[in-house]
């Protein structure tokens, strides 16, 4: 029997430093060692249609928060962070009545439901059928004749069919 109590402590023993030695690079690693630990990066591609979309984005909120008419123009530069989600500074330049002026902006980029989307097509196709389902909720939680609400949950931008 003591054998048997040996070899486990043995097994669990290589199980740990076998553990340790394939994780030591992650645990011993540095901010510098990993080009993704929360330091800002510069964009490379900042025509990207991706950065374009984030930089409208911040226009249309800065058109709502402080009641202007700015028009996107350009990325200018900018810069992206790894966080939970992505974090992106751009510069971008917009026009209001009489000039062009740069803006610096941050926006933060967080995956919802840990949902990803393979192209632009699926993204607005899957945003329709959330939008769909939002405003059904929406309609049913008016009623005051339910003694519950509805809400949003992970697969709401799914159709049966697709639920996984």
């Amino acid at each position: 029997m003591k054998k048997h109590v040996f070899s486990l402590d043995l097994f669990a023993f290589l199980l740990v430093a076998g553990l340790f030695a394939s994780l030591s690079p992650l645990l011993l690693a540095t901010p510098g060692d990993h080009p993704n630990y929360g330091a800002y990066r510069p964009i490379e591609d900042i025509h990207n249609p991706h950065v374009v979309e984030i930089a409208e984005f911040a226009v249309s909120e800065l058109n709502k928060q402080f009641q202007k008419k700015l028009a996107f123009q350009s990325v200018v530069r900018g810069e992206k962070q790894v966080v939970a989600g992505e974090n992106y500074k751009l510069v971008i330049t917009v026009k209001d009545e009489s000039s062009s002026v740069n803006y610096e902006c941050v926006v933060w980029e967080k995956e919802e439901h840990g949902r990803s989307y393979t192209n632009n097509e699926e993204k607005v196709t899957l945003f329709a059928i959330l939008k769909e389902e939002f405003d059904d909720i929406e309609n049913f939680n008016s009623q005051e004749k339910h003694s519950f609400t509805l809400g949003l949950k992970a697969f709401s931008d799914l159709t049966y069919e697709r639920v996984p």
